[in-house]
């Protein structure tokens, strides 16, 4: 006797036989396909007929799409070994900020604040152009350092360094009316009292208590003072005492002066001339 298929039913019934839905399932070869051998697979191509793929919207999507069980995933998002890609969601970029004084802090978490400084033409804060290059110089030691800004005025260079990531600013200014200004400036920004310190103190007698105390900083920076003073810090800080090893000495100073190469325990390795000013680093021995 020959075995023979079973004649298809033309009924209009939408339910079908055993048969019918596993006849439905054969590949065009002729052969059956096994579902059990490709499960935990992925399925490339277009989804199966009558189960078409579907946007958020309900609307058929164009794209290919990779079957991860019972989730259909972009092929786009596929990395090596067909592995999901994570992606960051979209995000706007924020508004630009432009720097167009020198009391704004150039970059960082407080880019674009404005400072309040005296009038005084004494209370002249370091260019802009030249505190940012400096910053990107030295931005591996200052990012979770720490800073010393002597003669800190309006305390620019020290709260554009904590704007940057560092971990401790300490600002010495002996005058009275600058620290306001300093003290006030700090409160605006809304920094911790554990990421600064203020010393309303002469810088001279900061670092020979410094010295005793083994206190280090990793970045000092010596704003433009007067002649005299300048020499007298500029000595103090050549033996080294306060800079922590590898650390960095900057010192503003008129470009028509410069600097000597060698300062004791101190040597110099840029200068950087901007607008009449320069800034001169030195590493510590």
């Amino acid at each position: 006797m020959e075995n023979r298929r079973p004649p298809r039913s033309n009924s209009s019934n939408p339910g079908r036989s055993l048969d019918q839905s596993r006849d439905a399932t054969c590949r065009p070869g002729g052969s059956r396909r096994n579902d059990s051998d490709n499960r935990g697979n992925i399925a490339f191509g277009e989804p199966r007929a009558g189960n078409s793929a579907r946007g958020r919207d309900g609307a058929p999507s164009n794209e290919r799409s990779v079957r991860f069980g019972k989730r259909l995933v972009d092929q786009n998002k596929l990395g090596p070994q067909n592995k999901v890609l994570r992606t960051k969601p979209d995000v706007e970029p924020g508004p630009e900020i432009n720097i167009t004084s020198d009391l704004q802090i150039t970059d960082g978490k407080f880019k674009g604040k404005i400072l309040a400084n005296s009038k005084s033409p004494k209370c002249i804060p370091t260019p802009r152009g030249l505190r940012e290059i400096m910053f990107r110089m030295l931005f591996r030691r200052i990012r979770g350092g720490r800073f010393l800004d002597l003669c800190a005025g309006c305390g620019m260079m020290g709260l554009e360094a904590i704007s940057r990531g560092s971990m401790l600013s300490t600002f010495v200014e002996s005058s009275s009316c600058k620290s306001s200004f300093l003290r006030k400036n700090i409160a605006e920004l809304g920094i911790k009292n554990g990421h600064c310190e203020v010393f309303e103190i002469e810088a001279a007698p900061f670092l020979a208590r410094s010295a005793k105390r083994k206190r280090h900083w990793d970045v000092v920076f010596l704003g433009r003072v007067n002649e005299t003073c300048g020499a007298e810090l500029i000595s103090l800080l050549s033996r080294g005492s306060v800079i922590e090893p590898g650390g960095v000495a900057v010192f503003e100073h008129s470009a028509e002066q410069p600097l000597p190469e060698t300062i004791g325990s101190l040597k110099q390795w840029r200068t950087l001339i901007y607008h009449g000013s320069s800034l001169s680093f030195y590493s510590r021995k």
